[in-house]
Order: C-alpha cells, then sequence, then structure tokens
C-alpha cells in the first residue's frame, strides 16, 4: 500500500508488478485509517474504471498484517460489521430527520433502500442479517453485535409508531413492537430475496405493500379519531 485516505479510510491504492491501482473498501466494509502504508494487502474484487484510471471494488481484503492490527480475525470482522451498521444507521437518520410525520418517516426509512440496484441496503445485503447468520454460536461477540444493532433498529421502529399514536397521526389499536417486527422482518426477507435471485423485483414488491401498509393500516384519517 503506497497511498490511502486520510480521514475514513475507505480507499488506498496499491502498487504491483502490473502499476499501480486504486481499492475501494467501502463495498467490503474495510477501513485502512491505522494500517501503516507500505503494508503488504492481497484484495479481492472488481475491477471498474474511475475515469481514465482503473480501480477495484474490494469484496475480500487479506492481510496477515490487518489481522495483527486488529489483535485477530475476529475482532477485524468485528470493526468491518461496526462500520457497515454505522452506515446504514446514518442512512436511516439522515431519511427521518427531513419528516415529522411518524407515517412519512416510515415511508422514508423504506425510500432510503430505493433504486434499481441489486447491493440493498449495502453490497453484500444486510450486515445485521449476515452478522446473525454467519456467526452461528462460533462468534458470540458478532452474535451480540448483531443482537444490539437490530434491537436498536427495532427500537427505532416502535419510537416513531408510538410518536405517531400519541400526536394522533398513527391509529391506537396498532402495537408498536408488532408494527416494528413486522416491518423489519419484511424488509429483511426482501433483502435476503434479492441478493439471492438476483432480482430487484422482490424488493419492490414488499416496498409496495409495506407502502400500503403505512397508509390503509398505520396513517390515521384526517377529521377522524384514530
Amino acid at each position: 500500500m503506497i497511498e490511502k485516505c486520510p480521514t475514513a479510510g475507505c480507499w488506498f491504492r496499491l502498487r504491483d508488478s502490473t502499476g499501480v491501482i486504486k481499492v475501494d473498501t467501502k463495498s467490503a466494509g474495510f477501513v485502512v485509517v491505522d494500517v501503516p502504508l507500505e503494508a503488504k494487502i492481497t484484495v479481492a474484487g472488481r475491477v471498474l474504471t474511475d475515469g481514465n484510471d482503473a480501480q477495484i471494488e474490494a469484496t475480500g481484503i487479506q492481510k496477515g498484517g490487518l489481522y495483527r492490527h486488529f489483535g485477530s480475525r475476529e475482532e477485524l470482522a468485528h470493526e468491518a460489521f461496526d462500520f457497515a451498521v454505522a452506515q446504514i444507521r446514518d442512512r436511516f437518520f439522515a431519511a427521518i430527520e427531513r419528516h415529522t410525520n411518524a407515517c412519512d418517516r416510515l415511508l422514508a426509512l423504506l425510500a432510503s433502500y430505493d433504486g434499481d440496484t441489486l447491493e440493498l441496503p449495502l453490497p453484500g445485503g444486510c450486515p445485521i442479517m449476515n452478522g446473525a447468520i454467519e456467526s452461528d454460536h462460533a462468534d458470540a461477540a458478532l452474535r451480540q453485535r448483531a443482537s444490539e444493532a437490530m434491537s436498536a433498529w427495532h427500537g427505532l421502529v416502535c419510537r416513531i409508531v408510538q410518536a405517531g399514536i400519541r400526536a394522533g397521526e398513527i391509529r391506537r389499536d396498532v402495537k408498536p413492537a408488532d408494527v416494528a417486527s413486522f416491518f423489519i422482518a419484511s424488509i429483511e426477507g426482501a433483502v435476503m430475496l434479492t441478493h439471492l435471485h438476483g432480482d430487484t423485483a422482490h424488493w419492490q414488491a414488499v416496498r409496495r405493500q409495506l407502502q400500503a401498509f403505512v397508509e390503509r393500516g398505520l396513517r390515521a384519517s384526517p377529521g377522524v379519531s384514530p
């Protein structure tokens, strides 16, 4: 490695026998802020073009020095997980902060996934679901991270619904925890099917159903007591 992003650590440049190439690490969920220059790194990914230059969109990074830097391969996986979850969390908050109505906030969460792309919500899928499945019982710390991240997401949706009920924006006969479970399970299932089959039709179908659920099943009618 001969150069790296000095702030977020989301890219670096490698020199090998073929020359110099830029590596985008965002897709792999790795950051290289504290990795020293001249470190030897093996990268897997796909080659793209960035203007007149080629670059690699990394899907995996292997380097003994990286494991030593983080203490273990598990610690590196934990850091990558935290980084990916933070990206999604920031996207969620950026989406909902533009709205005050609870139903509009739920729709904004859905809209944060929009786009005709298979990379929902990030390349490789949802890090929370992936972490929960891949950790199984072999990596208790990663499983705990996934559980806490999912609980935070569930809590966010619950608070939005609770606030909507108090404000008269959402029907009073709905249960916030049930709404959150249904909402999140639908999204995660759609993400899994989209990645598994390589077809965004699954996400589009679930998105339409969730939009209808918010509008018809949650939103309180104007002028009618919820």
